[in-house]
Protein backbone atom coordinates (compact mmCIF):
# COMPACT_ATOMS: atom_id res chain seq x y z
CA UNK A 1 0.00 0.00 0.00
CA UNK A 2 2.73 2.25 0.60
CA UNK A 3 4.66 1.82 -2.22
CA UNK A 4 1.62 2.49 -4.62
CA UNK A 5 0.93 5.78 -2.63
CA UNK A 6 4.88 6.31 -3.12
CA UNK A 7 4.17 5.90 -6.91
CA UNK A 8 0.89 7.28 -6.87
CA UNK A 9 2.35 10.51 -5.72
CA UNK A 10 5.28 10.55 -7.88
CA UNK A 11 3.38 10.28 -10.55
CA UNK A 12 0.97 13.15 -10.19
CA UNK A 13 3.93 15.68 -9.83
CA UNK A 14 5.38 14.70 -13.13
CA UNK A 15 2.03 14.72 -14.74
CA UNK A 16 1.55 17.87 -13.14
CA UNK A 17 4.92 19.13 -14.28
CA UNK A 18 4.04 18.00 -17.79
CA UNK A 19 0.95 19.54 -17.74
CA UNK A 20 2.29 22.87 -16.78
CA UNK A 21 4.84 23.03 -18.91
CA UNK A 22 2.58 22.16 -21.91
CA UNK A 23 0.08 24.72 -20.80
CA UNK A 24 2.90 27.27 -20.84
CA UNK A 25 4.61 26.28 -23.60
CA UNK A 26 0.74 26.29 -25.84
CA UNK A 27 0.06 29.63 -24.75
CA UNK A 28 3.09 31.24 -25.50
CA UNK A 29 2.29 29.97 -29.65
CA UNK A 30 -1.07 31.89 -29.58
CA UNK A 31 -0.07 34.96 -31.66
CA UNK A 32 -0.62 37.95 -29.89
CA UNK A 33 1.20 40.23 -26.95
CA UNK A 34 -0.01 41.06 -23.19
CA UNK A 35 2.13 44.37 -23.72
CA UNK A 36 -0.22 45.82 -27.06
CA UNK A 37 -3.74 44.43 -25.30
CA UNK A 38 -3.25 46.25 -22.10
CA UNK A 39 -1.70 49.38 -23.87
CA UNK A 40 -3.52 49.66 -27.11
CA UNK A 41 -2.42 49.85 -30.61
CA UNK A 42 -1.26 53.18 -30.39
CA UNK A 43 1.33 52.70 -27.57
CA UNK A 44 4.90 53.89 -27.58
CA UNK A 45 7.83 51.27 -28.64
CA UNK A 46 9.01 52.36 -25.17
CA UNK A 47 5.74 52.02 -23.47
CA UNK A 48 5.17 48.34 -24.96
CA UNK A 49 8.87 47.53 -23.38
CA UNK A 50 8.01 49.18 -20.06
CA UNK A 51 4.49 46.40 -19.47
CA UNK A 52 6.77 43.75 -21.03
CA UNK A 53 9.34 44.02 -18.60
CA UNK A 54 7.04 45.03 -15.45
CA UNK A 55 5.60 41.43 -16.40
CA UNK A 56 8.41 39.44 -16.95
CA UNK A 57 7.69 38.87 -20.69
CA UNK A 58 11.50 40.57 -21.98
CA UNK A 59 13.09 37.58 -20.14
CA UNK A 60 13.61 34.06 -22.62
CA UNK A 61 10.59 31.57 -21.95
CA UNK A 62 13.28 28.81 -19.83
CA UNK A 63 13.51 31.47 -17.43
CA UNK A 64 10.05 32.55 -17.53
CA UNK A 65 8.67 28.95 -16.54
CA UNK A 66 11.06 28.51 -14.08
CA UNK A 67 10.43 31.53 -12.44
CA UNK A 68 6.55 30.45 -12.88
CA UNK A 69 7.57 26.61 -11.49
CA UNK A 70 9.15 28.34 -8.31
CA UNK A 71 6.83 30.65 -7.49
CA UNK A 72 3.89 27.80 -7.71
CA UNK A 73 5.91 25.88 -5.31
CA UNK A 74 5.17 28.31 -2.44
CA UNK A 75 1.46 28.62 -3.79
CA UNK A 76 1.96 31.64 -5.55
CA UNK A 77 0.76 30.93 -9.41
CA UNK A 78 1.22 34.99 -10.23
CA UNK A 79 -1.14 37.64 -10.94
CA UNK A 80 -4.13 38.26 -13.75
CA UNK A 81 -2.40 40.87 -16.14
CA UNK A 82 -6.04 42.41 -16.60
CA UNK A 83 -7.59 42.54 -13.06
CA UNK A 84 -3.69 42.57 -10.96
CA UNK A 85 -5.33 40.06 -8.31
CA UNK A 86 -4.19 37.00 -7.24
CA UNK A 87 -4.82 34.23 -10.01
CA UNK A 88 -6.14 31.90 -6.94
CA UNK A 89 -8.48 34.53 -6.73
CA UNK A 90 -9.93 34.64 -9.93
CA UNK A 91 -9.93 31.39 -10.46
CA UNK A 92 -11.29 29.40 -7.33
CA UNK A 93 -15.05 30.88 -7.51
CA UNK A 94 -14.93 29.99 -11.03
CA UNK A 95 -14.13 26.33 -9.81
CA UNK A 96 -16.67 26.06 -7.38
CA UNK A 97 -18.88 27.13 -9.88
CA UNK A 98 -17.76 25.32 -12.31
CA UNK A 99 -17.90 22.28 -9.93
CA UNK A 100 -21.03 22.64 -8.68
CA UNK A 101 -22.64 22.63 -12.22
CA UNK A 102 -20.70 19.38 -13.24
CA UNK A 103 -21.51 17.72 -10.16
CA UNK A 104 -25.12 18.02 -10.55
CA UNK A 105 -25.58 17.48 -13.67
CA UNK A 106 -23.22 14.24 -13.90
CA UNK A 107 -25.37 12.90 -10.78
CA UNK A 108 -28.57 13.53 -12.70
CA UNK A 109 -27.12 12.51 -15.68
CA UNK A 110 -25.53 9.55 -14.44
CA UNK A 111 -28.02 7.79 -12.40
CA UNK A 112 -30.93 7.85 -15.08
CA UNK A 113 -28.06 6.09 -17.49
CA UNK A 114 -27.28 3.95 -14.56
CA UNK A 115 -30.74 2.66 -13.92
CA UNK A 116 -32.07 2.77 -17.19
CA UNK A 117 -29.10 0.54 -18.67
CA UNK A 118 -29.23 -1.58 -16.13
CA UNK A 119 -32.72 -2.37 -17.34
CA UNK A 120 -31.87 -2.92 -20.92
CA UNK A 121 -29.18 -5.07 -20.37
CA UNK A 122 -31.54 -6.92 -18.05
CA UNK A 123 -34.47 -6.44 -20.35
CA UNK A 124 -32.47 -6.56 -24.19
CA UNK A 125 -34.49 -6.15 -27.01
CA UNK A 126 -37.91 -5.27 -25.09
CA UNK A 127 -39.51 -2.15 -25.94
CA UNK A 128 -37.82 -0.76 -22.69
CA UNK A 129 -34.23 -1.24 -24.37
CA UNK A 130 -35.28 0.07 -27.51
CA UNK A 131 -36.43 2.94 -26.00
CA UNK A 132 -33.74 3.76 -23.94
CA UNK A 133 -31.52 3.21 -27.25
CA UNK A 134 -33.39 5.59 -28.93
CA UNK A 135 -33.35 8.03 -25.99
CA UNK A 136 -29.54 7.74 -25.77
CA UNK A 137 -28.42 8.12 -29.18
CA UNK A 138 -30.32 11.09 -29.17
CA UNK A 139 -29.00 12.63 -26.08
CA UNK A 140 -25.40 12.22 -27.40
CA UNK A 141 -25.77 13.23 -30.99
CA UNK A 142 -27.69 16.71 -29.79
CA UNK A 143 -24.86 19.61 -29.51
CA UNK A 144 -25.07 20.76 -25.93
CA UNK A 145 -25.35 24.70 -26.83
CA UNK A 146 -27.99 23.85 -29.36
CA UNK A 147 -29.87 22.20 -26.56
CA UNK A 148 -29.32 25.16 -24.13
CA UNK A 149 -31.21 27.30 -26.23
CA UNK A 150 -34.13 25.39 -26.78
CA UNK A 151 -34.19 24.64 -22.87
CA UNK A 152 -33.90 28.55 -22.58
CA UNK A 153 -36.70 29.27 -24.78
CA UNK A 154 -39.00 26.91 -23.85
CA UNK A 155 -38.79 26.59 -19.88
CA UNK A 156 -37.25 30.43 -19.93
CA UNK A 157 -38.91 32.10 -22.11
CA UNK A 158 -42.00 30.68 -22.90
CA UNK A 159 -43.55 28.97 -20.06
CA UNK A 160 -41.03 31.12 -17.39
CA UNK A 161 -40.66 28.65 -15.47
CA UNK A 162 -36.93 28.84 -14.57
CA UNK A 163 -34.04 31.42 -15.03
CA UNK A 164 -32.68 31.84 -18.46
CA UNK A 165 -29.01 32.44 -16.70
CA UNK A 166 -26.75 33.01 -13.97
CA UNK A 167 -26.15 31.86 -11.01
CA UNK A 168 -28.41 31.72 -8.02
CA UNK A 169 -30.87 29.15 -6.29
CA UNK A 170 -31.52 25.69 -7.34
CA UNK A 171 -33.67 26.91 -10.19
CA UNK A 172 -30.41 28.41 -11.38
CA UNK A 173 -28.91 24.78 -11.47
CA UNK A 174 -31.69 22.93 -13.62
CA UNK A 175 -31.55 23.98 -17.51
CA UNK A 176 -27.75 24.22 -17.25
CA UNK A 177 -27.25 20.94 -15.33
CA UNK A 178 -29.89 19.35 -17.86
CA UNK A 179 -27.56 19.98 -20.79
CA UNK A 180 -24.42 18.74 -18.83
CA UNK A 181 -26.94 15.21 -17.95
CA UNK A 182 -27.24 14.82 -21.16
CA UNK A 183 -23.13 14.20 -22.01
CA UNK A 184 -23.48 11.54 -19.15
CA UNK A 185 -26.76 9.97 -20.10
CA UNK A 186 -26.43 8.91 -23.58
CA UNK A 187 -23.25 7.10 -23.14
CA UNK A 188 -23.57 5.74 -19.50
CA UNK A 189 -26.86 4.15 -21.17
CA UNK A 190 -25.30 2.31 -23.91
CA UNK A 191 -22.03 1.55 -21.78
CA UNK A 192 -24.05 0.18 -18.52
CA UNK A 193 -26.01 -2.23 -21.27
CA UNK A 194 -23.35 -3.54 -23.02
CA UNK A 195 -21.40 -4.65 -19.46
CA UNK A 196 -24.65 -6.11 -17.79
CA UNK A 197 -25.11 -8.21 -21.38
CA UNK A 198 -21.20 -9.72 -21.17
CA UNK A 199 -21.48 -10.34 -17.89
CA UNK A 200 -24.81 -11.91 -17.51
CA UNK A 201 -23.46 -14.52 -20.08
CA UNK A 202 -20.63 -15.67 -17.08
CA UNK A 203 -20.15 -19.36 -15.64
CA UNK A 204 -20.31 -17.84 -12.67
CA UNK A 205 -23.81 -16.31 -13.05
CA UNK A 206 -25.05 -19.18 -14.71
CA UNK A 207 -24.21 -21.03 -11.08
CA UNK A 208 -25.77 -18.46 -9.78
CA UNK A 209 -29.15 -19.12 -11.15
CA UNK A 210 -28.68 -23.23 -10.85
CA UNK A 211 -28.66 -22.57 -7.30
CA UNK A 212 -31.89 -21.30 -7.62
CA UNK A 213 -31.45 -17.23 -6.50
CA UNK A 214 -34.08 -14.97 -8.08
CA UNK A 215 -33.11 -12.88 -11.31
CA UNK A 216 -33.29 -9.55 -8.88
CA UNK A 217 -30.99 -11.19 -6.77
CA UNK A 218 -28.52 -12.65 -9.50
CA UNK A 219 -28.41 -8.99 -11.26
CA UNK A 220 -28.14 -6.96 -8.33
CA UNK A 221 -25.76 -9.09 -5.87
CA UNK A 222 -23.81 -11.11 -8.63
CA UNK A 223 -23.72 -9.36 -11.60
CA UNK A 224 -24.04 -5.59 -10.62
CA UNK A 225 -21.09 -5.16 -8.87
CA UNK A 226 -18.50 -6.66 -12.05
CA UNK A 227 -20.18 -5.14 -14.76
CA UNK A 228 -20.00 -1.53 -13.11
CA UNK A 229 -16.10 -1.76 -13.25
CA UNK A 230 -15.77 -0.19 -16.75
CA UNK A 231 -19.28 2.31 -16.14
CA UNK A 232 -16.88 3.52 -13.22
CA UNK A 233 -13.44 4.29 -15.29
CA UNK A 234 -15.54 5.69 -17.76
CA UNK A 235 -17.31 8.08 -15.13
CA UNK A 236 -14.95 9.50 -13.91
CA UNK A 237 -12.91 10.09 -17.26
CA UNK A 238 -16.38 11.99 -18.29
CA UNK A 239 -16.33 14.23 -15.41
CA UNK A 240 -13.45 15.95 -16.10
CA UNK A 241 -14.03 16.02 -19.46
CA UNK A 242 -17.41 17.75 -18.69
CA UNK A 243 -15.68 20.14 -16.36
CA UNK A 244 -13.52 21.65 -18.91
CA UNK A 245 -15.52 21.20 -22.03
CA UNK A 246 -18.68 22.91 -20.77
CA UNK A 247 -17.31 26.01 -21.68
CA UNK A 248 -20.79 26.34 -24.59
CA UNK A 249 -22.83 26.02 -21.61
CA UNK A 250 -21.40 28.42 -19.47
CA UNK A 251 -21.53 30.94 -22.40
CA UNK A 252 -25.44 29.83 -23.09
CA UNK A 253 -26.63 30.29 -19.69
CA UNK A 254 -23.74 33.22 -18.56
CA UNK A 255 -22.82 30.68 -16.02
CA UNK A 256 -19.76 32.03 -14.41
CA UNK A 257 -17.32 28.73 -14.99
CA UNK A 258 -13.68 27.90 -15.18
CA UNK A 259 -14.26 27.01 -18.71
CA UNK A 260 -15.12 30.22 -19.78
CA UNK A 261 -12.51 32.25 -17.44
CA UNK A 262 -10.20 29.72 -19.51
CA UNK A 263 -11.55 30.95 -22.78
CA UNK A 264 -11.75 34.51 -22.36
CA UNK A 265 -8.41 34.50 -20.87
CA UNK A 266 -6.61 32.68 -23.96
CA UNK A 267 -8.41 35.39 -25.72
CA UNK A 268 -6.80 38.32 -23.60
CA UNK A 269 -3.55 36.76 -23.49
CA UNK A 270 -3.89 36.46 -19.82
CA UNK A 271 -1.17 34.12 -19.30
CA UNK A 272 -0.89 33.46 -15.23
CA UNK A 273 -4.41 32.92 -15.58
CA UNK A 274 -4.63 30.53 -17.99
CA UNK A 275 -1.53 28.25 -16.78
CA UNK A 276 -3.32 28.72 -12.86
CA UNK A 277 -6.13 27.73 -14.35
CA UNK A 278 -4.97 24.47 -16.37
CA UNK A 279 -3.11 23.48 -13.34
CA UNK A 280 -6.23 23.40 -11.25
CA UNK A 281 -7.98 21.33 -13.69
CA UNK A 282 -5.33 18.83 -13.58
CA UNK A 283 -5.86 18.46 -10.31
CA UNK A 284 -9.33 17.90 -10.29
CA UNK A 285 -8.48 15.08 -13.16
CA UNK A 286 -6.02 13.67 -11.03
CA UNK A 287 -8.19 13.49 -7.30
CA UNK A 288 -10.98 12.15 -9.72
CA UNK A 289 -9.00 9.33 -11.17
CA UNK A 290 -7.88 8.88 -7.27
CA UNK A 291 -11.18 8.39 -6.34
CA UNK A 292 -11.81 6.00 -9.61
CA UNK A 293 -9.42 3.69 -8.32
CA UNK A 294 -10.61 3.29 -5.06
CA UNK A 295 -14.41 2.96 -6.41
CA UNK A 296 -12.85 0.62 -8.99
CA UNK A 297 -11.35 -1.69 -5.29
CA UNK A 298 -14.36 -1.30 -3.64
CA UNK A 299 -16.23 -3.17 -6.75
CA UNK A 300 -12.98 -5.65 -7.58
CA UNK A 301 -11.95 -7.24 -4.50
CA UNK A 302 -8.92 -8.54 -6.59
CA UNK A 303 -7.41 -5.33 -7.00
CA UNK A 304 -4.64 -4.91 -4.49
CA UNK A 305 -2.49 -2.07 -4.10
CA UNK A 306 0.88 -3.07 -3.22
Amino acid sequence: MRRYWLTRGLRTIAVLFAVSLLAFSIIHLVPGDPAVTLTGMQATQQELDAVRRSLGLDRPLYVQFARWIRRALVGDFGTSVFSGRPTFEEIFPRLVASLQLTVAGTVVGASAGLALGVISGARPYSWIDKGSTLIAVLSISVPSFWLGVILIYVFAVILGWFPSSGRGGIENFVLPGLCVATWSFGLLVRLTRSSVLEVMGDDYIRTARAKGNSERRVLFSHALKNALLPVVTVLGVQFGLVLTSAVGIEVVFAWPGLGRLIADSILARDYPTVQAAVIAVAVVFVLTNLVVDLALGYFDPRIRYH
